[in-house]
Protein backbone atom coordinates (compact mmCIF):
# COMPACT_ATOMS: atom_id res chain seq x y z
CA UNK A 1 0.00 0.00 0.00
CA UNK A 2 2.79 2.08 0.73
CA UNK A 3 4.58 1.73 -2.52
CA UNK A 4 1.44 2.26 -4.16
CA UNK A 5 1.60 6.14 -2.88
CA UNK A 6 4.91 6.55 -3.24
CA UNK A 7 6.23 6.47 0.21
CA UNK A 8 8.79 3.60 1.24
CA UNK A 9 8.30 1.56 4.15
CA UNK A 10 10.36 2.32 7.26
CA UNK A 11 10.55 6.22 6.49
CA UNK A 12 7.95 8.44 8.41
CA UNK A 13 6.81 11.98 7.81
CA UNK A 14 6.70 14.50 11.02
CA UNK A 15 5.15 16.95 10.52
CA UNK A 16 6.81 20.14 11.65
CA UNK A 17 4.74 23.41 12.91
CA UNK A 18 5.84 26.87 11.06
CA UNK A 19 4.81 30.33 11.21
CA UNK A 20 2.79 29.58 7.76
CA UNK A 21 0.46 26.68 9.17
CA UNK A 22 -3.16 27.63 9.67
CA UNK A 23 -3.33 26.34 13.29
CA UNK A 24 -0.37 29.12 14.07
CA UNK A 25 -3.28 32.11 14.60
CA UNK A 26 -1.68 35.56 15.56
CA UNK A 27 -4.53 38.17 15.52
CA UNK A 28 -2.68 41.46 14.89
CA UNK A 29 -1.90 39.61 11.37
CA UNK A 30 -5.01 38.11 10.78
CA UNK A 31 -7.77 40.93 11.46
CA UNK A 32 -5.24 43.19 9.73
CA UNK A 33 -5.75 46.22 12.21
CA UNK A 34 -2.29 48.37 11.64
CA UNK A 35 -3.23 47.84 8.41
CA UNK A 36 -7.05 49.30 8.51
CA UNK A 37 -5.61 52.39 10.42
CA UNK A 38 -2.76 53.13 8.13
CA UNK A 39 -5.52 52.75 5.24
CA UNK A 40 -7.91 55.07 7.18
CA UNK A 41 -5.35 57.59 8.69
CA UNK A 42 -4.38 57.85 4.44
CA UNK A 43 -7.91 57.81 3.13
CA UNK A 44 -8.70 60.74 6.00
CA UNK A 45 -5.71 62.52 4.87
CA UNK A 46 -6.20 62.48 1.11
CA UNK A 47 -10.10 63.36 2.15
CA UNK A 48 -8.81 66.55 3.85
CA UNK A 49 -6.71 67.60 0.91
CA UNK A 50 -9.48 67.04 -1.60
CA UNK A 51 -11.78 69.26 0.39
CA UNK A 52 -9.65 72.15 0.81
CA UNK A 53 -8.82 71.62 -3.19
CA UNK A 54 -12.22 71.35 -3.70
CA UNK A 55 -13.20 74.51 -1.74
CA UNK A 56 -10.67 76.52 -3.99
CA UNK A 57 -12.03 74.86 -7.36
CA UNK A 58 -15.11 75.90 -6.50
CA UNK A 59 -14.44 79.38 -5.17
CA UNK A 60 -12.37 79.76 -8.68
CA UNK A 61 -16.08 78.79 -10.16
CA UNK A 62 -17.45 81.22 -8.38
CA UNK A 63 -14.80 83.99 -9.83
CA UNK A 64 -15.67 82.86 -12.89
CA UNK A 65 -19.38 82.89 -13.05
CA UNK A 66 -18.78 86.63 -11.62
CA UNK A 67 -16.58 87.47 -14.71
CA UNK A 68 -19.14 86.11 -16.95
CA UNK A 69 -21.84 87.74 -15.52
CA UNK A 70 -19.90 91.01 -15.17
CA UNK A 71 -19.09 90.52 -19.25
CA UNK A 72 -22.76 89.85 -19.79
CA UNK A 73 -23.21 93.47 -17.82
CA UNK A 74 -19.80 95.11 -19.67
CA UNK A 75 -21.79 93.75 -23.46
CA UNK A 76 -25.32 95.36 -22.43
CA UNK A 77 -23.46 98.53 -21.09
CA UNK A 78 -21.90 98.77 -24.62
CA UNK A 79 -24.77 97.64 -26.61
CA UNK A 80 -26.43 100.73 -24.79
CA UNK A 81 -23.94 102.89 -25.62
CA UNK A 82 -23.16 101.89 -28.79
CA UNK A 83 -26.79 103.59 -29.73
CA UNK A 84 -26.30 106.74 -27.87
CA UNK A 85 -23.10 107.39 -29.23
CA UNK A 86 -22.82 105.30 -32.54
CA UNK A 87 -20.24 106.24 -34.80
CA UNK A 88 -17.45 108.04 -31.65
CA UNK A 89 -17.37 105.36 -29.32
CA UNK A 90 -17.35 102.73 -31.52
CA UNK A 91 -14.07 102.40 -31.26
CA UNK A 92 -13.72 102.57 -27.48
CA UNK A 93 -16.30 100.37 -27.76
CA UNK A 94 -14.34 97.88 -29.58
CA UNK A 95 -11.20 98.54 -27.08
CA UNK A 96 -13.30 97.41 -24.15
CA UNK A 97 -14.07 94.37 -25.79
CA UNK A 98 -11.08 93.17 -26.59
CA UNK A 99 -9.94 94.03 -23.11
CA UNK A 100 -13.12 92.02 -22.09
CA UNK A 101 -12.26 89.17 -24.32
CA UNK A 102 -8.48 89.20 -23.65
CA UNK A 103 -9.52 89.25 -19.60
CA UNK A 104 -11.68 86.37 -20.23
CA UNK A 105 -9.28 84.24 -22.12
CA UNK A 106 -6.43 84.89 -19.72
CA UNK A 107 -8.86 83.51 -16.86
CA UNK A 108 -9.88 80.34 -18.61
CA UNK A 109 -6.52 79.69 -19.13
CA UNK A 110 -5.84 80.21 -15.69
CA UNK A 111 -8.43 77.73 -14.96
CA UNK A 112 -6.86 75.05 -17.51
CA UNK A 113 -3.93 75.37 -15.52
CA UNK A 114 -4.70 75.16 -12.27
CA UNK A 115 -7.11 72.50 -12.97
CA UNK A 116 -4.03 70.85 -14.36
CA UNK A 117 -2.03 71.45 -11.68
CA UNK A 118 -4.83 70.52 -9.47
CA UNK A 119 -5.11 66.42 -11.31
CA UNK A 120 -1.21 66.56 -11.19
CA UNK A 121 -0.90 67.21 -7.24
CA UNK A 122 -3.57 64.30 -6.73
CA UNK A 123 -1.63 61.88 -8.65
CA UNK A 124 1.67 62.86 -7.13
CA UNK A 125 -0.32 62.99 -3.62
CA UNK A 126 -1.26 59.33 -4.51
CA UNK A 127 2.24 58.10 -5.46
CA UNK A 128 3.96 59.26 -2.32
CA UNK A 129 1.42 58.02 -0.40
CA UNK A 130 1.89 54.43 -2.07
CA UNK A 131 5.63 54.87 -1.86
CA UNK A 132 5.40 55.82 1.76
CA UNK A 133 3.49 52.60 2.74
CA UNK A 134 5.43 50.26 0.29
CA UNK A 135 8.90 52.14 3.29
CA UNK A 136 7.31 51.50 5.87
CA UNK A 137 6.55 47.99 5.43
CA UNK A 138 10.11 47.13 4.19
CA UNK A 139 11.28 49.32 7.65
CA UNK A 140 9.00 47.09 10.02
CA UNK A 141 10.24 43.88 7.97
CA UNK A 142 13.98 44.73 8.12
CA UNK A 143 13.90 45.68 11.85
CA UNK A 144 11.98 42.21 12.77
CA UNK A 145 15.04 40.63 10.83
CA UNK A 146 16.90 42.69 12.80
CA UNK A 147 15.84 41.98 16.12
CA UNK A 148 15.90 38.40 15.33
CA UNK A 149 19.44 38.24 14.24
CA UNK A 150 20.72 40.35 17.41
CA UNK A 151 19.15 37.94 19.53
CA UNK A 152 20.48 34.73 17.80
CA UNK A 153 23.85 36.91 18.27
CA UNK A 154 23.18 37.35 21.71
CA UNK A 155 22.09 33.61 22.52
CA UNK A 156 25.00 32.35 20.36
CA UNK A 157 27.67 34.59 22.60
CA UNK A 158 25.59 33.20 26.06
CA UNK A 159 26.25 29.82 24.35
CA UNK A 160 30.15 30.13 24.06
CA UNK A 161 30.69 32.24 27.38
Amino acid sequence: MMKKHGLEEGKTYTETNTLLEPNNFIPSWEDGGEEAMEVSTALRRLREDYDLIRRKALDKDEELKQLRADIKKAREEEKRVQKEFCELDTQMNQADLLHWQTTHETQKMEKMSFNYMLDRMKRDLISLNLTINDLTESLRSKKGITEDEISKLTKSREQKL
